[in-house]
């Protein structure tokens, strides 16, 4: 099946849960979704609202996303010798649907698509969540008859002691046909009932009155224990499937973790829609199955050897920087080579909003040079070749329009992506930036800069590039749609030790 597009965290999302998430601190940070049985939609949706949960104060790493190729080659991972086990394809599991289990529910039940939320109120990333990314989602994905979505609690007590009771207060709040004002109120007044003990529980009861609920009945419901119960069974139900950070999310019964832009949402909803997460999820598990082989092969081949080598630095890479597109100073102290692929969402969210911060900051400053180099993934890019020769072809006929295409290409991604006509529709995009466009679709029709996209491909193979964006920083590697942090740490890093080598000598 040719996939249209991927959703390159989903390996992050699906196999490493502790992304940008509330976590348990008595629960490993990595947690993988056992086998279960394929989910199944739900009958009748309970009443309610939405809410969700996505934090990660003291467990906050950062696995920036990257898109990578559907083929794995398993003939290059070790033998199984018994100690790994089998590849075992991800399957939705199955979620209770009484409506009792659910917080919220809203939507058609019927929708193509079915999204669970398991939330705690008193995670910061939950709050983010709630007040900046659900709101598009509802607008967009729900009210559109595209999804079905729910709202069940998982209060992470022993990070968060009042988050029980707020999800107690919400459900309660649900039962007054309140439970979305409710939800919103919660998470507002979160610094003020966070941390609060046995205060919490007036405050919600504050917080129902100046919502006009019917107060004694609330706190009624509040201490009748009946919500608390479903609170708990949503929590047990959480920890069986291994979930034990907020927010966290299935999506047609495939689960993944953190506060996620409004993007990864649209993105995974379209797979579900066109028949394809199932084969993009199997597609990232078994790449990240085959990354494990090979590490435990390693291990096992380290632990082998009787005399162990000194610890080395990481590797440095050189690669040829002839007739690149570059901006920057050629004499910096510091490298930075992109390979990227114009048709990529995660490489287009780099250029448009990190690259501008490393040109501005790190390129202007006279601290960085920066490369650029191709690696289109063709398959399932069927575009982003002819995108790259494209730019080059418009950097042909002036060296700076190679950055203005650059940009115009990202800018308009969603345009020409799929599209059978991109060819005209970079002619036109020549003509914005002032190039003459017949020529650049005649060096298109003739792909006179095919050779030299595929040698960047070549190259970036040769170096295991097989996800973009991917960079070399002063020859080290470094892959996903990292923040500019990581670019700026690792360039006053490397010009820190340039400043100690030089006082040395």
């Amino acid at each position: 099946m040719s996939i249209k597009r991927m959703i390159p965290v989903l390996i992050l999302l699906i196999l490493a849960l502790g992304l940008a998430a509330c976590q348990s601190d008595t629960a490993d940070k990595a947690v993988e979704i056992p086998t279960i049985k394929p989910s199944t939609r739900m009958e009748q949706p309970a009443a309610g609202e939405y809410n969700e949960s996505e934090h990660a104060d003291e467990a906050d790493e950062h696995n920036a996303p990257e898109y990578t190729d559907e083929t794995v080659e398993y003939e290059k991972a070790a033998p199984n010798d018994g100690s790994i086990p089998e590849f075992v394809p991800p399957k939705p599991v199955m979620l209770a649907v009484e409506p009792e289990a659910l917080a919220f529910a809203v939507g058609d039940p019927d929708s193509p698509v079915q999204i669970i939320e398991f939330t705690d109120y008193q995670c910061p990333y939950c709050q983010r969540y709630a007040t900046q990314t659900m709101p598009t989602l509802l607008e967009n994905l729900v009210e559109s008859g595209r999804v079905f979505y729910t709202i069940k609690d998982l209060p992470l007590e022993t990070i968060h002691p009042e988050a029980r009771s707020a999800s107690v207060a919400a459900r309660c709040g649900g039962e007054q046909d309140a439970y979305l004002p409710m939800h919103d109120a919660i998470f507002a007044a979160q610094a003020d009932w966070s941390g609060a003990d046995d205060e919490a529980e007036a405050i919600f009861n504050g917080l129902a009155a100046d919502l006009d609920l019917d107060v004694d009945s609330f706190s009624a419901c509040m201490t009748n224990g009946r919500q608390a119960q479903n609170v708990q069974a949503n929590l047990e139900e959480a920890l069986s499937l291994g979930v034990n950070g907020t927010p966290f999310f299935f999506i047609d019964g495939y689960g993944f973790s953190g506060a996620q832009p409004y993007e990864l949402f649209e993105m995974a909803v379209e797979l579900a829609e066109n028949d394809e997460l199932d084969d993009v999820v199997e597609a990232q598990a078994r790449q990240a199955y085959d990354a494990m082989v090979a590490q435990q092969t390693a291990i096992v081949q380290q632990e082998s050897n009787a005399q162990q080598a000194p610890p080395q630095p990481a590797a440095v890479v050189e690669v040829a920087l002839d007739n690149v597109y570059a901006v920057g100073d050629p004499n910096a102290p510091v490298t930075i080579i992109e390979y990227t692929d114009f048709q990529c969402p995660y490489c287009a969210r780099h250029a448009l909003q990190t690259f501008t911060q490393i040109d501005e900051n790190l390129v202007e400053t006279g601290k960085v040079r920066y490369v650029f180099k191709d690696l289109p993934l063709t398959s399932i890019h069927p575009q982003a070749m002819l995108a790259a020769e494209a730019a080059r072809c418009a950097g042909d006929q002036d060296q700076e329009a190679y950055i203005a295409m650059h940009n115009l290409l990202f800018e308009k991604q969603k345009s020409w992506s799929g599209q059978a006509n991109a060819a005209d529709l970079f002619a036109d995009y020549a003509a914005e930036i002032g190039l003459d466009s017949a020529s650049l679709k005649t060096c298109l029709e003739n792909h006179e800069f095919e050779k030299e996209v595929q040698a960047d491909m070549q190259e970036a193979n040769a170096l295991g590039f097989s996800g973009t964006p991917a960079f070399l920083i002063n020859g080290q590697s470094v892959v996903g749609a990292q923040p500019f942090e990581v670019f700026e740490q690792a360039v006053e890093s490397f010009l820190a030790t340039a400043s100690l080598d030089t006082a040395n000598n």
